[in-house]
């Protein structure tokens, strides 16, 4: 008898952490104020009476705590799959700040968990990761998320990673999305904080619905998937490799550009396809976006897709140049087995540049006017390499 109230027990124990499954934050455009809590549902039955509470820079069991509710939420049947996405939204949020928040349904309640905002002061301190191509390798997948989960518990000020595109191998198949959403779950730090995910669309994610659902682009409004993520004077310029590099989206890129450099913003795009690639020959970005990026001055770029790791010499008109060029970092190490890049016959990768096949992360820190950028590997301590960005006169 003992033996059967143990496993019922244990049963009853697995079934309250397991039960809001592939819990995850969303970030789109507003990170200060705003965020999506999201998890999956098997069936739609499941989120009858379902809330979330949170609290604001305080845990909800200490003294004279103001406790918010949420009752709202919405149900979206998956187009692939069989499941549903329950999401509550966060809006109206502290910037620089903690939320504490618990979800309950009429049987079960979460653990405590928690996430950062973003500042909006210019000067307060600010970190994001980066990175790219997590698809094909669920072990080296893990490895790269419990990474990040060690930069998240080392550098508290880190908000959100910055994803790059190709998450799994075919985006048609919901079993690869489940098991991504599985694995992104070992970026929860033990103590419950949750890093939150800021989405780009790349060649592998083949369903431009299935995408658009898991990540809440089309409420968003951000259906092609381009938009501006604003963290305090740092713009991160997300870009869609996989429509059309013209029409719509160039002159939605060149608007943006010209409208955040008149305001002095840090310019940052971040896009799959590389410009300047380590393996494969370069993307459309380099003919249609480029000269955009040098018209305006963005402060450097992100780029994902080749399955290695890169720093560009700083590039200005095709040649390398040290005093307007623009630095392209990428390309793309969270966990798909990596290539061997093309150096030698590539003249962008002259000192300081360089490229290796290694997995890795890259993490920003915004700090005292400038930027520093450093390249994080798995099983080391120390940083792969690091570099400092001065803010342009745009």
């Amino acid at each position: 008898m003992r033996t059967i109230f143990t496993f019922v027990l244990l049963l009853s124990s697995f079934s309250v952490m397991a039960e809001f499954k592939h819990l995850r934050v969303l970030m789109h455009s507003d990170p200060s104020h705003k965020a999506m809590v999201v998890y999956t549902l098997d069936k739609k039955k499941y989120a009858k009476g379902s809330e979330l509470v949170y609290s604001i820079n305080q845990k909800m069991d200490e003294k004279d705590v103001k406790i918010n509710k949420i009752t709202k939420y919405s149900v979206k049947s998956l187009k692939r799959g069989g499941k549903y996405l329950l999401k509550f939204d966060l809006n109206n949020l502290k910037e620089n700040s903690t939320v504490y928040f618990k979800i309950s349904t009429p049987n079960k309640t979460s653990k405590l968990y928690h996430f950062k905002t973003a500042p909006k002061d210019k000067n307060a301190p600010l970190a994001l990761l980066f990175g790219g191509d997590s698809r094909s390798d669920s072990a080296q997948r893990r490895v790269m998320n419990k990474k990040m989960k060690e930069l998240v518990v080392q550098n508290p000020e880190i908000i959100a990673l910055v994803f790059g595109g190709d998450m799994i191998e075919n985006g048609m198949k919901w079993s690869q999305w489940e098991k991504w959403l599985e694995d992104y779950q070992v970026t929860i730090t033990d103590d419950n904080r949750i890093l939150p995910f800021v989405p780009v669309r790349g060649n592998h994610e083949t369903d431009r619905k299935l995408f658009n659902q898991l990540f809440f682009m089309d409420e968003a409004g951000f259906e092609d998937v381009y938009y501006v993520s604003y963290f305090s004077d740092l713009a991160i310029i997300n870009l869609n490799t996989n429509i059309s590099h013209l029409g719509k989206q160039r002159k939605w890129l060149e608007s943006t550009l010209k409208d955040l450099s008149s305001k002095g913003y840090w310019m940052v795009p971040n896009y799959h396809r590389p410009a300047y690639p380590a393996v494969k020959s370069p993307g459309k970005a380099k003919k249609h976006w480029v000269p955009l990026f040098e018209k305006y001055g963005v402060d450097f770029v992100f780029e994902s897709d080749g399955h290695a790791l890169k720093r560009t010499a700083p590039i200005f008109n095709g040649e390398i140049n040290h005093q307007k060029g623009i630095v392209y970092l990428g390309e793309g190490g969270l966990g798909v087995r990596q290539r061997n890049p093309d150096r030698g016959n590539k003249w962008y990768f002259q000192s300081p540049g360089y490229t290796y096949s290694m997995h890795h992360a890259f993490l920003l820190r915004k700090k005292n006017g400038s930027i520093k950028v450093s390249v994080e590997v798995p099983d080391s301590n120390k940083s792969f390499d690091q570099m400092t960005f001065e803010k342009r006169n745009n």
